[in-house]
């Protein structure tokens, strides 16, 4: 009888306690500053895809065709990792891309053809240089499961400006033709 009381009083009491352990907030793991970077890494990340999906549509060239598909494959995939590691880190990434972003957006949804693969290369050569030093920074001055976000995705991006720069050259070289 004394032991079944117990563990009552015992669950009893995790009932008073629980609630005020549940009330305590969740403190961010990183500072304002890592926050607003990888913010901004976030929305760059959804601009790629996003950008992607219109060069899928609109480039007049196969290479710079695949290309998009290739960033919103990639970038889709590391923007949901990024989420999960802000998750972790108790930083709550933006849901919608910024207004400049979207006026870079409209830009590139008004073109086709050839004026489309010179505007889109070039984005995508500015983008990933933004994006290398971007991540450089986390993945050298960062914390936690977001410096370790950075740290793996960061070859793929350096990857993908490599690929940006020289598809851009041919872009460019060719006169935009085929």
């Amino acid at each position: 009888m004394k032991s079944k009381r117990l563990i009552q009083l015992a669950t009893a009491s995790a009932f008073v306690f629980m609630p005020s352990a549940l009330s305590i907030p969740v403190q961010a793991k990183v500072s304002e500053e890592e926050a607003n970077l990888v913010r901004d890494i976030a929305r760059d990340g959804m601009l790629e895809v996003k950008l992607g999906k219109i060069a899928e549509e609109r480039a007049s060239t196969e290479q710079v065709k695949d290309f998009g598909k290739h960033m919103v494959l990639d970038h889709s995939s590391a923007n949901e990792e990024l989420r999960e590691a802000a998750q972790k880190d108790g930083v709550e990434l933006p849901s919608h891309i910024t207004v400049e972003q979207k006026q870079k957006e409209e830009s590139l949804k008004t073109l086709s053809g050839e004026a489309f693969d010179s505007k889109y290369m070039t984005e995508m050569v500015s983008a990933h240089k933004k994006a290398v030093e971007a991540l450089t920074k986390e993945s050298t001055t960062g914390t936690g499961n977001l410096k370790s976000w950075a740290e793996k995705t960061l070859p793929t991006i350096k990857e993908h400006s490599k690929e940006a720069k020289s598809i851009d050259s041919k872009v460019a070289q060719s006169g935009l033709g085929n």
